[in-house]
């Protein structure tokens, strides 16, 4: 029976991504799931996505198949840090599994493993330098920001840049989130130059590639351009 079920949870995407932003979804949706079945490094993902769909369904069928996901899930999330440097282009989807899985410990009451799994997501946003995502300034022409200070090469578009973004704010929420319930210490912290936030804070998708390709006005560059140090002392970006 359990094998009969396995294909029917693709389908239970559905129950996840209405909830996908509350626990920490930072890929954007229309291309995810337009790669979703054809990219074999998104296998590490795919497991904890169907794990909290079946979660998310309540669908006595497929109850039984939880545990089952979860431990393909752990599994291909150990598998695939150990690979991290050497796969950098598989980082993000790992980073994202890493944070589902701990929204889905802490969930079910198992904090511990949770706050692992948080920890993981953090160390790993911290070796891709998604801190350190530059500013894109209020330069006339389009061209690609570099490759932040960590293991990731240069995204190949705004959208993907965008991504970047979000997944180092999904990170940061996640960590003082926790930090905060389970009364521990953050392991983000500004106490040296090379952990400084330098991101700029998130905004949706479409506003962002209006931004990159100089669709809005040089206010709105300007704006949408802050980071949590320059909004912090009202300084807008040069």
């Amino acid at each position: 029976m359990k094998q009969d079920l396995l294909t029917p949870c693709i389908s239970r995407v559905q129950y996840f991504l209405p909830h996908a932003t509350k626990l920490g979804f930072f890929l954007e949706p229309e291309r995810f799931m337009a790669s979703l079945s054809s990219l074999p490094s998104l296998y590490v993902l795919r497991s904890a996505i169907y794990l909290w769909g079946i979660r998310l369904s309540c669908d006595a069928q497929l109850a039984p198949l939880e545990p089952v996901f979860a431990t393909r899930a752990l599994r291909s999330v150990h598998d695939a840090l150990s690979a991290a440097q050497e796969q950098s282009q598989n980082a993000l989807y790992v980073l994202q599994a890493e944070i589902l899985l701990a929204y889905y410990f802490f969930a079910s009451n198992r904090l511990l493993e949770g706050k692992l799994h948080a920890s993981a997501a953090v160390s790993l946003a911290y070796l891709c330098g998604l801190h350190k995502m530059p500013a894109f300034g209020t330069q006339q022409t389009f061209t690609l920001l570099p490759a932040p200070t960590g293991i990731l090469p240069s995204a190949p578009d705004p959208i993907a840049e965008c991504e970047r973004i979000d997944a180092w704010w999904a990170t940061f929420i996640l960590d003082k989130t926790w930090v905060v319930a389970l009364s521990t210490p953050s392991m983000i912290t500004e106490q040296e130059e090379r952990t400084i936030i330098d991101t700029p804070w998130p905004i949706p998708a479409e506003l962002y590639v209006q931004v990159r390709t100089r669709a809005l006005s040089m206010e709105h560059r300007i704006l949408t351009n802050y980071n949590i140090h320059l909004y912090s002392n009202c300084r807008p970006l040069k």
